[in-house]
């Protein structure tokens, strides 16, 4: 059962690579996404055996992973996209419904076109600014944006963590699929944790999630990084999503309230419109450039 589930994910995978630079928000979206000729040859097997009364549990579980593989792809498109839990199943529902869909009528590429690829447009608008759509309709391909992962000397060395006094817990908010800052610091015996919507590597000390619902208890860290994470996206919704923005203040007013005293959360890129209403009695803020129009944060809560 494995290997076979194994063999239709390869097939899922190279469907939605095959698509990597299509825009479903293209007004013609439904003419303009490909089918790869062997995901369509999987899906007539699964069919099949579906027929045969054999694929349910296969099928529940491809759903699953179909809806986890676009989220990635659309993370690489764009950064800044949220899903939360309801839109997730949301997803998942949108991919229950065409496969149910297609073993009723048995019609693959009608069933993409017509059903499948205009749901997922729909649902992909919903979590765009309205004013982010217009021009989107124009366009068939879209661009990819890479999101390094830094190495965790680059890290040490751009916030100048002095890495065997750095006050512990450590927590890294939006340590990366791989958390390499986290790993290294746990190898050096330092207490670290990390958090990200998408971990490729599984640890009890990594959470996967969404760092909006992630629970930072008052004066729980002795540390909290975040490198190119968080406050990018607090700036995102500064300027492009003001829907957004009253969520991400009061989690990192949340996150400010985490830290142990003496602790510090260190980030870029820096937050002026943030760090200059911090109470002086209270924080201490450090602002150093270290690009041309980008700075780096280190704010520290007061030893009282």
């Amino acid at each position: 059962m494995d290997a076979e589930i194994q063999t239709f994910e390869h097939y899922i995978q190279q469907q939605i690579d095959t698509n990597r630079s299509r825009n479903l928000l293209y007004e013609q979206a439904k003419f303009s996404m490909d089918i790869e000729p062997g995901f369509y040859s999987a899906l007539e097997e699964l069919l099949a055996r579906s027929a045969a009364g054999e694929a349910d549990a296969i099928s529940l579980d491809l759903v699953r992973f179909t809806a986890h593989t676009l989220l990635k792809r659309l993370y690489a498109v764009n950064q800044f996209l949220r899903v939360d839990p309801g839109k997730l199943e949301e997803l998942e529902g949108i991919y229950r419904q065409t496969w149910e869909a297609m073993q009723e009528n048995g019609e693959i590429q009608a069933t993409l076109r017509e059903l499948h690829y205009p749901q997922l447009a729909r649902w992909l608008a919903s979590l765009f600014p309205e004013h982010f759509l217009e021009p989107l309709k124009a366009s068939p391909v879209i661009g990819n944006v890479v999101c390094e992962e830094y190495s965790p000397q680059l890290q040490v060395q751009l916030f100048q963590l002095d890495v065997s006094r750095i006050k512990q817990p450590v927590i890294d908010v939006g340590c990366g699929s791989h958390a390499n800052l986290v790993r290294y610091l746990r190898s050096i015996g330092v207490d670290a944790y990390g958090v990200d919507r998408h971990l490729e590597v599984h640890e009890s000390y990594l959470e996967q999630g969404d760092w909006l619902d992630y629970p930072f208890e008052r004066d729980r860290w002795g540390s909290i990084i975040s490198n190119m994470a968080f406050t990018n996206h607090l700036h995102y919704t500064y300027h492009q999503d003001r829907n957004q923005f009253a969520r991400y203040l009061l989690k990192m007013k949340d996150m400010f309230a985490s830290l142990a005293r003496g602790g510090s959360f260190c980030y870029a890129p820096s937050v002026p419109f943030v760090e200059d209403r911090l109470a002086a009695e209270e924080y201490h803020v450090k602002r150093r450039r270290i690009t041309e129009g980008v700075f780096i944060s280190v704010v520290q809560k007061i030893a009282g």
